[in-house]
């Protein structure tokens, strides 16, 4: 049985800023503005694998400009190293402001570039990645260095929030995998409608009526 275990979406700058920081050369080579990386698993034999990704290629074909199969284990870690590589490049290249949305993967295209048009003047680099079945996209802009607050703060107030707003009105979640934690909470009724965060207040009060599980995350005040 062959199965999809990965469908993964990524930009030039995502794969441009992985390769910068680690080293590495492109190993498909050629420069596209958006990637989906797919993986199959299974227990049937390498060939008939093979053969059903090119039956799936040949399905999607009126919807990419260009496809390859990797060739090689080799290749195949190469391209997973630049994947997985994104997020640690982006936090060691500069200051970076991280939102964790979920929407409908056919606006992944549209909030990247309206995202550039807020910060690029600003000196921001938006680099955009994540997983296409679920909607998952780590919209995520990036300094250079990490001393010049001055444009940190025009960056932030740029984004925040504007993404969130984003987000409501295209019917997403303002965090898809790294939850609501501190900084979202004042946010939280951009995904969920009045009822449903008293709803969670009272559930809140009834397994954690003193407060002492992840205290001052997650809820408002205004549900407590």
């Amino acid at each position: 049985m062959t199965t999809l275990s990965a469908v993964e979406f990524m930009d030039w700058e995502s794969a441009k800023i992985a390769m910068d920081h680690n080293g590495l050369e492109n190993p498909l080579d050629s420069e596209y503005k958006y990637y989906i990386l797919i993986e199959m698993s299974g227990n049937q034999e390498e060939e008939l694998m093979q053969e059903q990704m090119l039956e799936l290629l040949e399905k999607l074909e009126d919807h990419y400009e260009d496809g390859v199969m990797c060739d090689s284990e080799t290749q195949k870690e190469q391209i997973w190293q630049i994947r997985e590589g994104i997020s640690m490049a982006a936090s060691s290249t500069g200051l970076t402001f991280k939102f964790d949305i979920s929407l409908d993967s056919q606006l992944f295209e549209d909030v990247i570039l309206k995202t550039q048009e807020k910060v690029n003047h600003l000196g921001g680099i938006v680099v955009g990645h994540g997983h296409i079945a679920d909607g998952n996209l780590h919209l995520n802009t990036v300094m250079k260095g990490f001393n010049d607050l001055e444009s940190a703060q025009k960056i932030r107030a740029a984004l925040q929030p504007w993404v969130f707003d984003y987000v409501q009105e295209a019917g997403g979640s303002i965090s898809a995998e790294h939850g609501i934690g501190i900084l979202k909470t004042d946010y939280l009724g951009h995904s969920k409608s009045k009822e449903m965060i008293k709803y969670m207040g009272k559930m809140k009060q009834v397994f954690d009526p003193k407060g002492i599980l992840n205290p001052y995350k997650v809820l408002p005040d205004s549900a407590l």
